[in-house]
């Protein structure tokens, strides 16, 4: 498995920046020899000829098991710096993606708390496809000098470290974005609480650290755009794939800020849901992968977290609510169809209404629900809020319960509840009437694979795992996790058999066929599982957009199989 970290650094402050401090914040000190060894790792560096040298003494220095690719770039190609760092970007993707290999982005200008390396190939390992992280700013000023000093031996800082430092040098315009802000930001990418020793955030925008770079369709709006805009968005349409880092203590990154450094304008306002809001649907640079993001807390913190971070944690959710759900009505809206019953209709009409489907946008609705494209919703179905629902899924009725994920090309039948939870028992009542809107939100919901039919009657508790292309029976109640291609049934639900033999179950897995573009898999033979799978191995060959190693098993098990 290979990672390509990507830089792009020019100007003597960056280049200065990148080998004094954020190359020996990475150093080979701070990354597990198992880890070394178990992964090809590359630099690929963009910055004109002349930093070559004092940058590869860097690398070789504090990371020198790292190939290290420097590649001659023009930062005058355009006009904007943000732009020429976006070219740079899309270069080093393209060649990423062509290598099979994980992107890592590296700010020039960073300083990251220990074992960051360790921590991305942990999560990689976990199975999520991208990691997004809060970048909070230091002043330049007060930390640069000090920095440099300090990692000229060998030094490192804890996540906890870091955020004590970031408490003492924090950025004057970093400030601007706390809630009781005075001159709160008028372009807010990120909302501050102060918590003890530290600060609970939430942010429209995350910096995207790391991710897999298979789907190169989505690498052409690299070419329009920086890292952080429609790119991220587009290539992980399931957005549970991407990992947020929501504790310092897990990861920490900090980046170095002069002081004079503006993104917006004085206001000489405190912040409100009303004026967010606008800037949540209102402006050009949010998306609904940031309106997402914006429901995720990340914690700063220098000491260990205690019940008053939950306090806060909770009312900043509350606010965050007030401003997702109150400033999207007309987005929501102007799609939706109205499937009203009315009783005294004719029997036409009724029928009309019961068969109405709602396709919802894809994106973020005012529940903070997020669909693919090609949702089908029919009359009667309740997705209640936090949902994530995939491509081309049809919901008939059904309910589904919050922070409840279903796949793509799922059949959810009438009446089915996917995600209930239960009620509280050992205490005065087993009403909900009594518990907080953060306790009743913070359930964790189901989580549905693709290609799975839920039958009629079905009830999924919250905390199972169904997996990709299983059947759950109508009536079973499923109250723990089902494997792929399973088919399950009664109460509570028990496997019967498995859709095809071990074998096949294990190709489709590897395929990954529900990634496919609904355009190319339309016309593929579904009735025949075998050769369905021949056409899909070599769609995915062409497009290059699954891993190397994928294609090499399914096309040495196709090569096993008796000609038929």
């Amino acid at each position: 498995m290979k990672f390509n970290m990507i830089i792009a650094a020019w100007g003597s402050d960056y280049v200065d920046c990148l080998r004094s401090i954020t190359l020996p914040s990475l150093s080979i000190g701070n990354l597990d020899k198992g880890d070394i060894e178990l992964y090809t790792w590359k630099a690929l560096v963009f910055t004109p000829k002349i930093n070559n040298e004092i940058i590869a003494e860097s690398f070789q220095k504090n990371l020198p098991f790292f190939n290290v690719e420097f590649l001659d770039f023009d930062p005058s190609i355009t006009d904007n710096p943000y732009q020429s760092m976006a070219a740079a970007h899309y270069q080093g993707a393209l060649r990423t993606s062509q290598e099979g290999a994980w992107a890592i982005i590296i700010p020039p200008d960073g300083v990251f708390s220990e074992n960051a390396l360790s921590t991305i190939a942990k999560i990689r390992r976990s199975g999520k496809r991208a990691i997004m992280i809060n970048g909070p700013r230091l002043s330049r000023e007060k930390s640069f000098d000090d920095l440099k000093y300090k990692y000229k031996s060998t030094f490192s800082l804890t996540g906890r470290q870091l955020a004590e430092y970031l408490r003492e040098n924090i950025h004057p315009e970093w400030m601007r974005y706390h809630w009781n802000s005075d001159d709160f930001s008028t372009q807010p990418f990120a909302l501050m609480w102060d918590a003890p020793d530290g600060w609970l955030c939430r942010n429209f925008h995350l910096l995207p650290l790391a991710f897999d770079l298979t789907n190169r369709q989505a690498l052409e709006y690299l070419n329009k755009d920086t890292v952080d805009g429609d790119f991220i968005g587009r290539a992980f349409g399931v957005w549970d794939d991407i990992h947020v880092i929501s504790d310092s203590d897990e990861l920490l990154l900090c980046t170095l800020t002069t002081a004079d450094v503006s993104y917006s304008d004085h206001s000489e306002a405190r912040a409100s849901a009303s004026i967010i809001g606008q800037t949540a649907y209102g402006s050009a640079n949010i998306n609904p992968l940031h309106r997402w993001l914006l429901t995720k807390a990340t914690k700063i913190h220098s000491e260990d977290l205690n019940a008053e971070w939950k306090i806060i944690e909770e009312m900043s959710g509350h606010i965050v609510f007030d401003i997702l759900s109150k400033t999207s009505d007309d987005v929501d809206q102007a799609n939706r169809i109205d499937t009203t019953y009315n009783p005294s209709a004719s029997t036409e009409l009724k029928f009309e209404a019961l068969a109405a489907v709602y396709k919802p946008q894809s994106g973020l609705d005012k529940y903070n629900n997020f669909f693919e494209e090609g949702v089908e919703i029919t009359f009667g179905a309740e997705i209640q809020t936090n949902c994530t629902v995939g491509a081309y899924t049809q919901i008939n009725g059904a309910t589904l319960y919050p922070n409840t994920r279903v796949g793509r090309f799922c059949s959810i039948a009438r009446n089915a509840a996917i995600g209930a939870s239960d009620h509280p028992i050992a205490g005065l009542t087993t009403s909900i009437q009594f518990s907080s809107i953060a306790q009743q939100l913070s359930c964790p919901g189901a989580d549905i694979g693709n290609d799975v039919w839920v039958g009629a009657g079905a009830v999924i508790m919250a905390g199972v795992r169904v997996g990709h292309g299983a059947i759950v029976g109508a009536g079973a109640i499923v109250t723990k996790d089902v494997r792929p291609y399973s088919i399950v049934l009664g109460q509570p639900a028990r496997e019967i058999k498995r859709r095809f033999s071990d074998d096949i179950c294990h190709a489709l897995l590897v395929s990954r066929w529900w990634e496919v573009p609904f355009h190319l898999m339309r016309h593929n033979p579904f009735e025949d599982v075998i050769t369905a799978i021949r056409q899909i191995t070599a769609i995915r060959k062409r497009a290059g957009d699954i891993e190397p190693e994928a294609i090499a098993y399914l096309e040495d098990w196709l090569s096993k199989l008796v000609p038929r």
